[in-house]
């Protein structure tokens, strides 16, 4: 497999945590109006290391390039996701 292909899957690994994270994110709620949600810290612990856990695989696997694309891609994906209203009701 090539490592763009490397790069998309872990993306696609990091999106879905990092987009749990920005929707139960207490003071972004609070930002927009929204009840907070009450949140475990170590929950949040667990979701931001799985977030990163593909930047292991990749180090670890010496896809340096598919590493580089997948920073900058989590930044964009972060970036965009931030930019997004949260949902009022989020089902568990």
């Amino acid at each position: 497999m090539s490592s763009i292909t490397f790069a998309l899957v872990s993306l696609i690994f990091s999106g879905v945590f990092l987009h749990r994270l920005v929707q139960t994110n207490p003071k972004r709620r609070r930002t927009h109006k929204l009840s907070a949600i009450p949140q475990n810290n170590q929950h949040t612990k667990v979701l931001w290391i799985l977030v990163f856990c593909p930047a292991l695989v990749l180090l670890f696997g010496k896809l340096f390039s598919a590493f580089i694309m997948w920073l900058a891609g989590l930044f964009l994906i972060g970036w965009a996701m931030a930019a997004i209203k949260p949902k009022k009701k989020l089902t568990k």
